[in-house]
């Protein structure tokens, strides 16, 4: 497992849910990132800012991320919406 991975589930231990927020940003990649393959797999896209990727969290009332997912950055972002809403105990 690697390092992130680790944190990830550490921060994700004992979560605030008095209320949950969902966010996306966009990182740009370097044109050497794009391999020969379907470059969707690989969490890269083609826009108009160049290659690029786009990592949606769900974090919980301190900000503590409880789940993450990476898709190409042309991906619009209510597409992730529903998948990072499951699992959200509204207790």
């Amino acid at each position: 497992m690697g390092g992130w991975q680790k944190l990830l589930e550490l921060c994700s231990q004992e979560p605030d849910l008095e209320y949950v927020m969902i966010h996306s940003t966009i990182i740009r990649a370097h044109a050497c990132a794009a391999g020969y393959d379907d470059q969707t797999k690989q969490g890269l896209g083609r826009s108009k800012g160049g290659i690029t990727s786009k990592i949606h969290l769900k974090v919980d009332a301190v900000g503590n991320p409880l789940k993450t997912i990476i898709t190409s950055g042309n991906l619009i972002d209510s597409t992730q919406s529903k998948a990072l809403l499951e699992e959200t105990s509204y207790s």
